[in-house]
């Protein structure tokens, strides 16, 4: 075939183009079959040749081959302020050091920590007024929570039953026999 065209790109893309002749319009509805390194017909352009017969040419595209093992990993952590009141354990903050929830729902904690709080174990009964400690969360309005996104890029022939359902989910465990750590997800 005079003037078969192909490419293939690093994600093993393929796109084949094949042109053919042919005397009728209709011709060009009928011609071509198969499929080049198994690749799927996607498309079709006519043109009219000066003799009055036509040119087709046939694209073919898609994935050369079921790569065995190329996916790609991404793993993109960052640290972001969160208000304090969202803390999983903000009930325990707030009585250790002594959190007032004010009119406007935001938590304030006092400049010194509450006399419970000031060493010992806190059974020892006394009341709950100011120590001369200071409180580490006086002034505190926001907590460091580290945000971590794992990526895997792969490509495939066919689509899995289970692509969108399975986007945007989170996981148990990482895919590909990773390492997960503990009581994350």
């Amino acid at each position: 075939m005079l003037g078969l065209t192909a490419n293939r790109d690093e994600r093993r893309l393929m796109s084949v183009s094949v042109p053919w002749n042919c005397t009728t319009l209709a011709d060009t509805m009928s011609v071509g079959g198969g499929k080049p390194f198994g690749l799927p017909e996607t498309g079709r352009q006519v043109s009219q040749l000066e003799d009055g017969s036509f040119q087709v040419t046939i694209t073919y595209e898609g994935t050369e081959e079921e790569p065995p093992e190329d996916d790609s990993y991404e793993f993109d952590s960052s640290f972001r302020e969160e208000p304090i009141e969202s803390h999983p354990n903000i009930a325990l903050i707030r009585s250790r050091f002594g959190g007032v929830t004010g009119d406007d729902g935001r938590i304030t904690f006092p400049e010194r920590l509450p006399r419970h709080n000031s060493g010992g174990t806190g059974l020892s009964g006394s009341d709950s007024t100011a120590s001369a400690e200071k409180n580490p969360m006086f002034g505190q309005t926001t907590y460091l929570v580290l945000h971590a996104v794992f990526r895997r890029t792969y490509l495939k022939r066919r689509v899995p039953k289970d692509l969108l359902e399975s986007a945007g989910t989170t996981r148990e465990k990482l895919p590909g026999g990773l390492p997960t750590p503990s009581g994350r997800n």
